[in-house]
């Protein structure tokens, strides 16, 4: 290896890890969720649905800009799997999808693990085999992936939402 391609070779390597740096925490914007809301809008076609389940709280906010724009009843599966960005047990509220109708379209901020949307996917289709997953964003380590998703990032990753400032 030349001495140029060497020092051209540690560069790259400097500038990688400053990237990994800045990418660790990812910080996505009303206005990023504004485009994404017009790309959901331009690729899902709400009318093959007749519930839209948001996942609380992480999907909350995702779910009722969707219910607005499609006119779908909104129910809500309260999940919670994160304190202070550490994972913990995944605990998820009695919910009664008996009640709701099929088709549905499932609707989280983020497939990370893919824990809470496989656990309440599968409890979905017990009553609805007709279920389909969107979310903001997907990592490829999830152990489900989404039907829909509208942003491809690393493992490790850390996104901030705004609604959770």
């Amino acid at each position: 290896m030349k001495d140029q391609d060497f020092k051209d070779f540690l560069i790259s390597i400097a500038q990688a890890r400053r990237i990994n740096k800045v990418i660790k925490n990812y910080n996505y914007s009303w206005g990023d969720f504004t485009s994404d809301i017009s790309r959901i809008k331009e690729t899902v076609d709400f009318k093959k649905f007749n519930t839209l389940v948001a996942v609380s709280k992480g999907g909350l906010v995702l779910g009722v800009k969707l219910a607005n724009i499609s006119k779908l009843p909104l129910k809500i599966v309260f999940a919670n799997s994160y304190k202070n960005k550490k994972r913990k047990e995944l605990i998820v509220e009695q919910f009664y999808p008996m009640t709701w109708k099929a088709p549905i379209l499932l609707v989280d901020d983020i497939a990370d693990t893919g824990e809470t949307l496989a656990y309440i996917k599968t409890e979905l289709t017990t009553w609805s085999r007709e279920t389909e997953v969107l979310t903001l964003f997907y990592k490829p380590h999830s152990i489900i992936k989404p039907d829909y998703y509208f942003n491809k990032i690393g493992n490790k990753v850390w996104v901030n939402f705004p609604w959770e400032k």
